[in-house]
């Protein structure tokens, strides 16, 4: 009996406590959890490569990128002085921007194949594969792929691994 009073009130409040709160989260964690999610949906594991091609307007094909070893850097922007951090924040509280920044996906060897020329490049070691805008704006993630040289719809994807441009060496 005296066992059992002694475990009881341990019992209890072993019962009745909560886990602590971790608090708010890291902007940045998050930031870097989302580029994660969004090179590996972009970016089909074929053989020892990672792949992803990019499709035109008529949903045809204009780049397929084969690399190996991707890894990725992310980067808030813009880097402003901590002055300028309220007027940012203010901004941010108008326009529901929560965070901005890039995906700078790099590869240890990458090549790309255009389908304009038919043909795919030479091997080049410690390439930029990609660069990506990214904003959180109202609670959802969006990627930028820029149009400087690229159609609007212009959207890397993941790629079928049977394709026939994959097997030319």
């Amino acid at each position: 009996m005296k066992l059992l009073l002694t475990i009881l009130p341990l019992l209890l409040i072993g019962c009745t406590t909560k886990a602590p709160d971790p608090g708010p989260r890291d902007i940045q964690d998050e930031a870097k959890e989302q580029a994660a999610l969004y090179v590996k949906s972009i970016y089909t594991k074929c053989g020892e490569y990672s792949v992803f091609a990019a499709y035109s307007d008529n949903f045809k094909i204009e780049q397929i990128v084969q690399a190996k070893n991707i890894s990725f850097t992310v980067t808030e922007l813009p880097g402003r002085p901590r002055a300028e951090a309220e007027r940012l924040n203010e901004q941010r509280q108008r326009t529901g921007i929560e965070w901005r920044g890039e995906i700078l996906i790099r590869c240890q060897v990458c090549r790309e194949y255009l389908s304009s020329t038919g043909q795919w490049s030479y091997w080049e070691d410690d390439k930029a594969a990609q660069d990506v805008l990214t904003i959180k704006r109202d609670g959802v993630w969006t990627y930028d792929y820029g149009s400087d040289n690229h159609s609007p719809s212009y959207r890397p994807r993941a790629v079928d691994c049977s394709r026939p441009e994959l097997r030319k060496q």
